[in-house]
């Protein structure tokens, strides 16, 4: 990796924000949210505007998008079709409606453009097209294209407001990049040491966020990184602000082999430079945030156990991993538990607990059943 860059961008970009400089103005609408979620949005080159003379739904048919969706399936990035919800609430703010919407499984915030106020009403149900960005750190709608929808389906109602709202906490992402048997840690103009993170950009997804983030950061071109898909990313969660937040770390790998005697420089540190490699001791010592060791942590077993078994092919040799003792110790505890969970095989049958699970939707009568047995349990054996 380059190790040339100015020592502005970590400072800006890394850590959590209580700890590195002030974040950067970003102008406002009056409707609270960065001007910029407002630009005409694109997909396959399909434009999403608010309020233009492109709409979603020639998007939709141009294929850029994906149909059918609830809320639960929404992400930074997504440009959708077709997502039926029901409005919770509508503030008239300037030329902007903000609003919550909700289905089944979830709420989230959304902003339309007010010339849709009498299709976008509060109790009405409406099938929205748009995209899913992020504003102020916080997944939000923004849409152009409504339509009258016939409801959500019989027997099942909308989420409450605020209840599992996917707009609720903020977010950023960040990324355990390996080389060897060492990682890449950032620093802050206070010298101290972070995993490459950021917030996301209004119409970025994650992986996109992420990579931006380790070149800008490292000062090196995206194609040096390598995302591992096949690897699932670890949720932390940021304690340290008024409200919790969440960080969503990816592993990757570098494409690029380390240099000859990497192996051997391992206590070397260069305060000057925006970036330094440790092992997995030493990074555990020097990260700032217990937060980020335990998405280390996490994130490293993740990426032994695939290159175990086959499923990641490091394209050179892969060492960076915690201490076999810490691993063996892992182990054991995950076995305790099974031990405790699984049912001996060699219990005879007779002497097995017999178990009637009764399950049913919502209303379906489970409870009154349940009462009904249990007072009229002559010549039943039940408790």
């Amino acid at each position: 990796l380059n190790p040339t860059a100015a020592a502005t961008t970590a400072a800006t970009t890394t850590g959590p924000a209580a700890t590195t400089s002030a974040p950067r103005p970003v102008a406002e609408t009056n409707s609270g949210y960065p001007a910029s979620v407002f630009q005409p949005l694109t997909a396959n080159g399909a434009q999403l505007t608010i309020g233009g003379s492109v709409s979603s739904t020639a998007a939709a048919k141009k294929g850029s998008v994906v149909e059918n969706v609830a809320v639960h399936h929404l992400f930074a990035g997504l440009s959708f079709a077709n997502l039926p919800v029901e409005v919770l609430s509508v503030m008239p703010d300037g030329n902007m409606l903000r609003c919550v919407l909700g289905d089944i499984h979830g709420t989230v915030d959304a902003i339309f453009p007010r010339t849709l106020a009498s299709t976008v009403m509060r109790g009405r149900i409406i099938s929205v097209s748009g995209r899913v960005v992020t504003a102020d750190r916080r997944l939000c709608i923004t849409s152009d294209t409504v339509a009258p929808h016939p409801g959500l389906r019989e027997g099942y109602t909308a989420a409450r407001i605020g209840q599992r709202n996917i707009s609720e906490h903020s977010r950023r992402v960040g990324c355990l990049l390996l080389r060897g048997d060492k990682c890449v840690l950032v620093r802050s103009d206070k010298n101290q040491m972070f995993l490459p993170a950021t917030e996301l950009k209004p119409f970025e997804t994650e992986e996109q966020a992420v990579t931006r983030a380790v070149a800008e950061m490292c000062d090196i071109f995206p194609e040096e990184v390598t995302l591992l898909q096949d690897v699932a990313p670890v949720i932390v969660y940021d304690t340290t602000g008024p409200e919790p937040s969440l960080l969503k770390l990816f592993p990757a790998l570098a494409t690029s082999p380390p240099p000859s005697g990497y192996e051997l420089d391992e206590e070397s540190e260069d305060e000057d430079d925006l970036y330094d490699w440790f092992t997995y001791e030493r990074a555990q010592q020097r990260l700032t945030t217990s937060y980020e060791r335990e998405g280390l942590t996490e994130l490293a077993r993740g990426i032994v156990r695939a290159i175990d078994v086959g499923v990641v092919v490091p394209d050179f040799h892969c060492t960076f991993a915690p201490p076999k003792s810490k691993l063996v110790e892992l182990e054991e505890s995950r076995k305790d538990v099974l031990a405790v969970t699984e049912i001996p095989k060699s219990l005879p049958l007779l002497e097995r607990l017999p178990v009637t699970v009764l399950c049913g939707f919502l209303g379906a009568g489970k409870t009154t059943l349940m009462q009904h047995i249990l007072a009229n349990r002559e010549g039943l054996r039940v408790a």
